[in-house]
């Protein structure tokens, strides 16, 4: 349930975001819109940490970067590679990594 919530609520940012930069281009600001865009990325913290701690933070700076940098999306830990280009090896990185 909570990796469905996480694939839902990052499809619906990315869906909002399209949508507000292709109505930019048509000369419509909707500054607005973005707000509600990082209350739904502050959701994805919450739901998998319960509180703000030190992770907490961590998990906002990992989901703007999957949504935002044009990078490769790899993370090197320790001995492990992951490769996270896909939302759902994505997810469950999150989830394995951060749930409390």
């Amino acid at each position: 349930m909570v990796k469905q919530y996480i694939i839902d609520t990052l499809n619906l940012i990315n869906q909002i975001n399209e949508k507000i930069s292709k109505l930019y281009t048509l000369g419509v600001d909707l500054l607005e819109l973005e707000t509600g865009v990082t209350g739904l990325e502050d959701s994805i913290s919450a739901i998998l940490r319960k509180e703000k701690d030190e992770e907490y933070g961590y998990i906002k700076d990992l989901v703007g970067w999957w949504l935002y940098d044009d990078v490769e999306k790899t993370i090197w830990d320790k001995d492990e590679t992951y490769h996270l280009d896909n939302i759902e090896d994505f997810v469950d990185y999150l989830i394995k990594n951060y749930q409390k």
